[in-house]
């Protein structure tokens, strides 16, 4: 399990990161092993360097977009305070190596009792099955 915040500000900072990432998980201790990563990759979900990196060529994959049921809308996940938007963009995900299965995703929209939101993001959340 590996937690991450990428860099806000610079792509190529967040390309190298997810290039650590599997640098990480292939080939050394963590070889083999079922892997699930956590984050605010402060990056949009497939449109992104740091996505292709990690996703679309890399060894991970988006819990989101293989979840046997969304459980939410597609909220995004940066809503800064505002009202969520279906349909904004994800820059928090859950990725999860092969053998993982995703059964569930959803993204978390609530608000407390006095009506705010207890965080500028809104987490994303995953069941999933270890192999």
């Amino acid at each position: 399990m590996i937690n991450t915040h990428f860099d806000h500000e610079s792509e190529p900072a967040r390309i190298k990161s997810g290039e650590a990432m599997i640098d990480l998980f292939e080939g050394r201790e963590l070889d083999e092993l079922p892997i699930i990563v956590t984050g605010d990759f402060n990056s949009v979900a497939h449109d992104s360097g740091a996505y292709s990196t990690l996703v679309t060529d890399g060894p991970t994959l988006d819990t989101w977009d293989v979840a046997t049921e969304q459980l939410t809308p597609a909220w995004g996940t940066f809503p800064g305070y505002e009202e969520p938007v279906d349909g904004g963009t994800r820059i928090n995900w859950v990725l999860v190596t092969e053998g993982i299965t995703t059964h569930q995703a959803a993204i978390n929209v609530w608000r407390g009792g006095s009506g705010a939101y207890p965080s500028d993001h809104a987490p994303v959340h995953a069941l999933i099955s270890l192999p």
